[in-house]
């Protein structure tokens, strides 16, 4: 796994997150913090990303923190993304 294919498959994640939660009507700047929580290369080839972040709601300091994960081609396709319960 080299650092470039991380690069790759970690914003093909993102960039789906961001496309996906835009079009249910959640604007961007209500999206904070994005972080990478974990990252392991699957039998198949894939990977398996879980991506938190915060969402704002109609105050500043009312934040839900989310999760979601993602199974992700290395060429940064998704293939998957599931709610992850914590």
């Amino acid at each position: 796994m080299s650092q470039e294919e991380v690069k790759i498959v970690i914003n093909g994640a993102y960039t789906y997150l961001k496309t996906t939660l835009a079009s249910s009507g959640l604007t961007s700047d209500k999206i904070t913090n994005p972080r990478v929580e974990e990252m392991e290369k699957m039998e198949s080839g894939n990977y398996k990303i879980t991506l938190s972040y915060e969402v704002i709601g109609d105050f500043v300091f009312d934040k839900k923190k989310e999760f979601k994960d993602f199974e992700v081609q290395s060429d940064g396709t998704v293939i998957s993304m599931k709610i992850r319960k914590v």
